[in-house]
């Protein structure tokens, strides 16, 4: 009997370890600051041209775990194989989902002797409404189990176009106006403004830019190109990316 108890108490040990160090696989990642953009492109009339969500973190891996993720996980993406440096390897996988129309891209980048890589997991689209939403978070949940060891850190950007150009201020001032974003920054070059700020009702990572202010959103907007003006409304990880 006693036997018997110590053994269902581990098994129930084991499993609360299990339920607290595993990625939950609900749907809850909040999209919030998604739908507010595309929301507020569509009252200004913008057309959506992509969205993005990024999910990155440092992950215990060997090479096995990595030829796993190909084989099971992404069989049919192209993969690249890029040594960095003497001491650094670096793994990108491109993925186009055919089930969903999505886009994805996993960087894996690794230290040779290192049990520890650093993923970077970037899920793209074109198009956004209540029925691409929920197909983002289930396969948000399940990449999230299957990649990461814990919950990551997860930044999201829209763009959006114009057929002309965009009066940058009244942009900037119409989406401080639609968001209640306090104006932290703002950098203007030739055909190019990027206004920092920082929006209080979204639950996104935050990146501060001095020892008294932060910000949790960025504007770009760029004008002279071929077709118009690009717009581009996210978290300041992303934004910088364009």
């Amino acid at each position: 009997m006693l036997k018997k108890a110590i053994l269902a108490i581990s098994l129930l040990i084991f499993l609360f370890y299990l339920h607290v160090n595993t990625p939950k696989a609900e749907n809850t990642y909040n999209l919030q600051s998604l739908n507010d953009i595309h929301t507020f492109f569509q009252t200004e009339q913008l057309h959506v041209s992509e969205w993005q969500i990024l999910m990155r973190d440092k992950v215990n891996i060997d090479i096995k775990n990595v030829d796993d993720i190909l084989d099971t996980q992404f069989p049919n993406a192209s993969v690249t194989h890029q040594i960095e440096d003497e001491q650094t390897i670096k793994i990108l996988i491109n993925n186009h989902n055919k089930m969903t129309g999505f886009n994805e891209q996993l960087s894996i980048v690794r230290q040779k002797n290192s049990s520890e890589a650093e993923f970077k997991y970037i899920l793209k689209g074109d198009k956004w409404n209540e029925e691409v939403e929920k197909e983002v978070k289930n396969t948000l949940s399940q990449q999230v189990l299957r990649l990461f060891d814990k919950n990551p850190t997860i930044f999201t950007c829209m763009r959006a176009q114009s057929n002309d150009n965009i009066k940058s201020n009244y942009l900037v001032d119409s989406f401080q106006d639609f968001m209640k974003m306090d104006k932290v920054k703002t950098i203007n070059e030739e055909n190019f403004d990027t206004v920092s700020g920082y929006i209080h009702n979204w639950t996104v990572e935050e990146i501060p830019i001095s020892q008294k202010e932060k910000m949790n959103v960025q504007i770009a907007v760029r004008n002279g190109l071929s077709h118009g003006a690009n717009v581009i409304i996210g978290t300041p990880i992303l934004v910088t990316e364009y």
